[in-house]
């Protein structure tokens, strides 16, 4: 009998922090209804930008996802990952404790 090397993955939890929703179901709603996260850009002024749109995202409350030590340390775009992965591994129901750390990961 020989031994399969070919690595197995296991999609257990996903999470989502978009323009058009924040978490699984919210994105998912808004897709589904054909709902944009393009709108006019207001996190900075975009006089003289050739650009005037994008997908902003909006009304994430990142003090729901990352402690206030951890977010002085850390960019907008780190907050926005870790939240991502937070709602990822709360869908899973994994127990990371529980879990051997080689073994396990997000993408």
């Amino acid at each position: 009998m020989t031994r399969s090397t070919e690595r197995r993955v296991v999609v257990t939890g996903i999470g989502v922090v978009a323009s058009n929703g924040i978490g699984k179901k919210a994105f998912w709603q808004a897709t589904s209804n054909g709902i944009s996260g393009i709108k006019p850009l207001q996190r900075f002024p975009t006089d003289g930008l050739p650009i005037q749109v994008a997908g902003e995202i909006q009304d994430f409350l990142v003090n729901d996802y990352i402690d206030r030590k951890l977010l002085n340390r850390t960019d907008r775009m780190t907050h926005l990952v870790l939240a991502a992965a937070h709602e990822a591994l709360e869908e899973s129901g994994i127990d990371l404790s529980h879990e051997d750390s080689k073994r396990v990961g997000t993408v």
